[in-house]
């Protein structure tokens, strides 16, 4: 359960990038979902961009030589995501925030498949700092 909150301030970095537009259709989930699974266009967009940057810090920290499968997983969360915030981003930020102010009910709710997913993710994350260590901070 407490790396469903790292994967939350994944999802935070994400709903920012949602916010630029004021509806999220099937195209732009597509386009950020082919972002989030491509290498080489995710790094040109969070070059650009100093909270990405900080998000994927974090990403690497905890997750090391599985970030990659990391990055997957959230593209994989994206439509879940919408469809609890209706397509609006505002909304889906507001589902994050109370996803990340109460992890163990948004994992409660998860489908199968999704928990699964973080289960998985949890296993091969490094360990997360301890409480007062300044190291992981959310974007």
């Amino acid at each position: 359960m407490k790396y469903t909150a790292l994967f939350l301030i994944l999802f935070s970095s994400l709903i920012t990038y949602a916010q630029s537009k004021n509806q999220i259709d099937q195209q732009a989930l597509q386009q950020t979902q082919e972002l989030m699974k491509n290498p080489t266009e995710r790094n040109k967009a969070i070059s650009q961009d100093p909270n990405a940057q900080g998000t994927d810090k974090m990403v690497k920290d905890l997750m090391g030589a599985n970030s990659e499968e990391m990055y997957k997983a959230a593209a994989d969360f994206m439509p879940y995501v919408v469809e609890k915030g209706k397509g609006d981003p505002n909304k889906m930020n507001e589902f994050i925030q109370q996803a990340l102010r109460d992890p163990a009910a948004f994992e409660k709710d998860l489908p199968s498949d999704l928990k699964e997913k973080i289960s998985s993710l949890a296993k091969k994350a490094k360990p997360l700092p301890q409480a007062g260590d300044n190291k992981v901070k959310t974007p």
